[in-house]
């Protein structure tokens, strides 16, 4: 068994294409961990609220919904934020991508689909 320390109340988990694990947190943090060794690769900071959702679009990009009322997308080449996405009046509590590239995101009030 292998524990993972990320932080405060992990509130969601994904597993991205290539086989890694992110997982969104409380403490506003995005980490990604090899699923082999265990071992953090990414802690993508920049949300002011709680992430609440993960998802990862088809050209391997992250993308993360917040209680911070935004959704970021990832670069994890990078390692950095490339898209700051504005819109919503509550949390992010959901994110899909669609089959042709579109991204959907919920809150408690509204659904947003971003091209």
């Amino acid at each position: 068994m292998a524990i993972l320390e990320h932080g405060p109340d992990v509130l969601c988990l994904l597993l991205l294409h290539d086989g890694r694990i992110a997982s969104g947190s409380s403490d506003g943090t995005v980490r990604v961990w090899a699923s082999t060794s265990f071992k953090r690769t990414h802690e993508l900071q920049g949300h002011t609220g709680a992430v609440l959702s993960l998802a990862c679009l088809a050209s391997g990009e992250l993308v993360s919904g917040s209680l911070d009322c935004t959704v970021r997308v990832w670069s994890l080449t990078l390692g950095a934020c490339l898209m700051v996405l504005k819109g919503h009046t509550d949390g992010v509590t959901a994110l899909a991508c669609l089959p042709d590239g579109m991204l959907v995101s919920a809150d408690n009030r509204r659904l947003i689909f971003w091209d």
